[in-house]
């Protein structure tokens, strides 16, 4: 079994090659997962949830799926048949907007209606005593900011910004070029009500969370490095990724960016 790792990024595109999709928590990630599952289908799609399922992988199991996705499948290109070439990708948020949303969509699982005052409330009771600091060091690194860069740097083929979501992508494409003109129509479900939080809670936060900072910092830098020339970083349409009947996002603008 062969890793296609960053560096060897140029023997994509590979048809038999396994996508896999470390799905980090509220990044936008159901909006890229929905995508592949379309295109892949069902009888090629295995969704893994957590370190505790990849022991129940076989070789077997896996011979005819070409799309990984889940939470914690770092590690599960091990349980792929030798034969088989493997590359993984994931997707990053800026780390308070990743916490708010998260907050929001388990909220407004529980309790809809409440409005927007409760919601805030319960986002600034969650930056100042019940978070966990460096969620995303902590997924890709065990905690530890080095190991993270390089996994998310080095031996992940791609990685996608929540922020640059189009830009990202387009990116993409570039190692799935079927990607290429398809319609991406969001499955983003968090309520959409406003939360305004406290300066001095965000500075508390960012403090905090100073190793995903970092992280998160570099990589929008190295996203914007490895986009291809002449690409325009178009304008945010949105601060997270809109409900499927707000926004409708095609592969076609970036690529019109890239020749305008």
């Amino acid at each position: 079994m062969g890793l296609i790792e960053y560096k060897d990024r140029h023997e994509l595109p590979d048809e038999d090659a396994v996508v896999i999709f470390d799905h980090i928590p509220k990044t936008g990630g159901t909006t890229i997962d929905y995508v592949l599952y379309q295109h892949y289908g069902e009888g090629q799609y295995r969704f893994i949830n957590g370190p505790s399922l990849l022991d129940t992988c076989s070789n077997q199991s896996l011979n005819s799926v070409r799309y990984i996705t889940g939470h914690g499948v770092n590690g599960i290109h091990k349980f792929l048949p030798e034969s088989k070439k493997a590359f993984y990708f994931t997707w990053l948020r800026h780390p308070l907007k990743r916490m708010v949303s998260n907050i929001k969509f388990s909220y407004f699982r529980k309790s809809p209606f409440n409005g927007s005052a409760k919601l805030t409330g319960r986002v600034m009771d969650c930056i100042l005593y019940r978070h966990s600091p460096n969620f995303i060091v902590n997924w890709l690194g065990n905690g530890e900011l080095g190991f993270a860069e390089e996994i998310l740097f080095e031996r992940y083929a791609f990685f996608g910004i929540t922020e640059l979501f189009v830009e990202s992508l387009h990116g993409l494409s570039e190692l799935l070029p079927w990607l290429k003109g398809e319609t991406v129509v969001s499955r983003n479900m968090a309520q959409k009500d406003s939360i305004t939080i406290n300066p001095m809670a965000e500075a508390y936060f960012l403090e905090k969370n100073s190793k995903d900072m970092e992280l998160y910092n570099k990589a929008l830098k190295e996203l914007k490095k490895r986009l291809k020339p002449p690409i325009i970083l178009l304008p945010h349409f949105f601060e997270e990724p809109p409900s499927a009947t707000q926004y409708f996002v095609s592969i076609a603008l970036a690529l019109c960016a890239r020749q305008s």
